[in-house]
């Protein structure tokens, strides 16, 4: 046999089979390792590998397959071996690895009792399941957003949030023993279930977490916050059918649609196609306004471009309707005609593979805490400026969670 590696792809049964011919040594693996990852970022979860005609298995080889079965696992999906040839199976059993890569039947579980709706907006899909759980959320409010204009926080204003339960929610604070030790360093945070993330203000400028491990309860200093505990009413998928990418605000336009929504809560996870958005450079409890002008330039850092793109986005928001509520002091104008207000921020992670059927966001939003690196903390806007403005975030696929909450 030629000192080569051939791989067909094979559709049976509905099943996807890599047909893998030659030597899976380290001159050749790679091509393997590059088709299996291929195939994940085409949405394929399920794939077996017919290696009847491997002749050779070095240990390289064996690194691509442990690496790879890794990665299927972690979006909840298999990769497995289908036909072994005498040489692979030798090996693998030599090193104890044949078990990892024996074929199970995947449950589907979805809920039984569940509604589905779908609609086609924007060159989108978007279905929706209807859970059985809470129709509504307790909405949580603490402290005074409007003082951010004139940076009049005092220690007083200072709360600790701990996440004693879970909690969706975002706001400004830091992580430190109070007031004093935290007060150049409030930025953006977002809390996401039993996981807190935030962008310090101060030079380091490198966004920190802190994820519930044990005894180990997450708790930030914060000057204001607004959010929901955990409990989501509607999951939605969206995906495209001959659009590249959508804007943030069409996506909650049709969430909001399909769950009839007035204010809502909002937790969407989504692969990135260009982040807009801000966050602070300088501590809105270090006295100084960063809002003035000029000032405004070196203490608050915009995007001059969409950023992160294909990066795994973790968003949370609430948004309102109705421009006339307890809300108010904690939104924005979403767009010009002001029909709707929000405030929304994002953790941002490495990209990564997201699968295209139901998923589970408290295993997610663990699994990207626990086993990658959050690169970074933005509160996502709507640069709507007539000449220089950049638009707004845009997105390629994803999922939101979505309910009404309690005013």
């Amino acid at each position: 046999m030629d000192n080569k590696l051939t791989i067909e792809l094979e559709n049976i049964d509905e099943k996807i089979i890599l047909k893998v011919i030659g030597r899976l040594d380290a001159n050749h693996a790679g091509y393997l390792d590059d088709k299996l990852s291929e195939l994940i970022r085409e949405g394929k979860y399920i794939v077996g590998l017919d290696l009847q005609e491997v002749v050779f298995l070095s240990s390289a080889g064996i690194r691509i397959l442990v690496k790879q079965n890794k990665a299927f696992r972690k979006i909840s999906g298999e990769l497995y071996i289908d036909q072994y040839s005498e040489n692979v199976k030798t090996v693998l059993n030599m090193v104890g690895m044949t078990s990892i890569f024996s074929h199970t039947e995947i449950e589907d579980k979805t809920p039984e009792k569940q509604s589905v709706s779908s609609i086609k907006k924007f060159g989108f899909l978007f279905n929706k399941n209807d859970s059985t759980g809470n129709t509504t959320a307790k909405l949580l409010l603490n402290g005074n957003p409007e003082k951010m204009k004139s940076c009049s926080f005092l220690e007083s204003d200072n709360q600790l949030l701990k996440l004693e339960k879970p909690f969706f929610g975002l706001g400004i604070g830091a992580f430190g023993d109070g007031y004093d030790d935290s007060r150049s360093r409030y930025g953006e945070f977002i809390s996401l279930g039993e996981g807190i993330a935030s962008l310090p203000s101060d030079e380091t400028k490198t966004p920190d977490y802190m994820i519930k491990t044990g005894n180990l309860v997450p708790e930030i200093n914060t000057l204001y916050s607004l959010g929901i505990d955990d409990s989501f009413q509607n999951e939605v998928s969206f995906s495209p059918e001959n659009e590249t990418s959508i804007t943030l605000r069409n996506i909650v336009e049709t969430v909001a649609e399909m769950g009839n929504h007035k204010n809502f809560a909002f937790l969407m996870i989504g692969e990135s196609n260009g982040l807009v958005g801000v966050s602070l450079k300088t501590s809105p409890a270090s006295g100084s306004n960063p809002f003035a002008f000029p000032e405004v330039r070196n203490n608050i850092k915009f995007t001059t471009e969409p950023v992160h793109l294909r990066a795994l986005t973790v968003a949370f928001g609430i948004y309102s309707s109705d421009t006339n509520n307890i809300l108010k002091p904690f939104l924005r104008p979403i767009d010009l005609s002001e029909k709707m207000m929000a405030h929304v921020h994002a953790a941002v992670f490495p990209p990564t593979p997201l699968r295209k059927e139901k998923i589970d966001y408290k295993a997610t939003i663990n699994s990207l805490f626990n086993d990658t690196e959050i690169i970074d903390v933005i509160h996502l806007l709507n640069d709507n400026r007539e000449i220089n403005g950049l638009g707004e975030s845009t997105f390629r696929l994803g999922y939101c969670w979505t309910t009404e909450v309690e005013m």
